[in-house]
């Protein structure tokens, strides 16, 4: 455990007196986490109405949004939780759903086939 990352691991020249550093890490954190799981539940809504009937408005509109909540949580994670180990893993999930729902809304435009 980095007990460091709120001062991107250099604790002699950087400081964090009033804690809002980790404070700020820790909501960010709760916030990716709570927006990868709305992205997840939307892109399975949705994975068997691509197949079957094609992706209709409502679900489509539906995963942009959801979409572009976990890119801003990343964003805020990549600025408040340098360094910070448990960073890592909630990066690289948001990392593979942004990946597949761009996949989804793709196929969905008529751009081709994609496999969950």
């Amino acid at each position: 455990m980095n007990l460091y990352g709120f001062v991107n691991n250099n604790g002699i020249n950087k400081e964090d007196f009033d804690g809002r550093g980790f404070v700020d890490c820790c909501k960010a954190l709760a916030e990716l986490a709570s927006a990868n799981a709305q992205l997840e539940q939307r892109l399975a809504e949705a994975a068997a109405d691509v197949l079957n009937t094609g992706l209709d408005k409502g679900h489509k509109g539906a995963i942009k949004q959801a979409l572009n909540r976990v890119q801003n949580a990343l964003e805020r994670v990549k600025d408040h939780c340098s360094g910070i180990a448990g960073a890592a893993v909630l990066i690289a999930a948001a990392a593979l759903l942004i990946q597949e729902s761009l996949a989804l809304l793709a196929v969905a435009a008529g751009g081709g086939v994609v496999a969950f």
